[in-house]
């Protein structure tokens, strides 16, 4: 066995292992993991590594990283739950990284002569993992933030609709809300939840705005508060105009989205295209 050979060895031992002994005691953590919804958290019964690794450590989470994801998730959970999801997503972070190292390692040490490209390619993989769950809450906001704007224009424009029939502006936002069920909705009700809990309405609509991280609805809630504190005699007429702003807005998302949906498209098109002409190639290359 070379010395190369020999240094990749001990380096897949040592990453088997940062994962392997976390494991043996996972029942520690068990009463954490179990509350995470699978969807959101696949795999979450083995971020035991992640977290005793970060025990060890003896992690401080102070970091900038670490005070960007303490605000995103005061925004989608609330205060209480800062310190534990704040864990938690740390905690997946590290745990994929290993796991996808200590496959990708095993995998190389068994590919002979290529072992050490493998052996890159597996570090490699480890720290792309590492980077693209580093962005695992915003890329969740930004999914909730077009989820949420896409229904927006027409919630608007039924708000300006009640206002102008004579309903106050709690009234209005409680209709509403009840109507559906989906994420904004689901927002809508959180915030009448906080209006019936003694927050003003002033800031539960700026709180819904906060929840959102979107530009376009942060925009509407800044025009309602604004009307509130000018005592809302024009807050029906000034929905009414943003309304038409948002469904002139929404038409052209739809349209940058259909655009992006064609430009994929071409991928595995290309990767197809490709694939044949090796086909072709291969042959023609061996016969001369």
């Amino acid at each position: 066995m070379s010395i190369l050979n020999l240094i990749m060895l001990i380096i897949t031992t040592v990453v088997v292992m940062l994962c392997a002994f976390p494991l043996l005691i996972g029942k520690k953590y068990e009463s954490l993991l179990t509350p995470l919804d699978e969807e959101k958290f696949s795999m979450k019964y083995l971020y035991c590594i992640g977290l005793r690794w970060l025990e060890i450590l003896k992690e401080s989470y102070t970091s900038k990283w670490h005070l960007r994801q303490r605000n995103l998730i005061n925004i989608i959970w609330g205060k209480d739950y800062i310190d534990y999801y704040l864990m938690i997503y740390s905690a997946k972070r590290l745990t994929l990284s290993l796991v996808v190292m200590a496959i990708v390692m095993c995998l190389a040490m068994l590919s002979g002569t290529y072992a050490p490209v493998f052996f890159i390619f597996a570090i490699a993989a480890g720290g792309v993992v590492y980077y693209t769950y580093s962005n695992d809450l915003e890329k969740q906001m930004k999914e909730k933030a077009d989820s949420l704007v896409g229904e927006l224009p027409e919630i608007v424009s039924r708000l300006a609709l009640l206002l102008n029939a004579g309903m106050i502006l709690r009234e209005a936002w409680e209709t509403v809300a009840n109507s559906g069920n989906s994420e904004i909705y689901q927002e809508m009700k959180f915030a009448l939840a906080n209006m019936n809990n003694s927050m003003s309405d002033y800031e539960a609509i700026y709180l819904f705005g906060q929840r959102s991280e979107n530009g376009e609805i942060r925009k509407f809630c800044s025009r309602v508060t604004q009307a509130i504190e000018k005592g809302g005699n024009h807050l029906s007429l000034e929905l009414s105009q943003q309304a038409i702003e948002m469904f002139e807005l929404k038409r052209q998302m739809v349209a940058r989205k259909a655009d992006g949906a064609a430009q994929k498209s071409l991928v595995p098109l290309f990767i197809m295209f490709v694939g044949i002409l090796v086909l072709i190639m291969v042959p023609i290359m061996s016969n001369l």
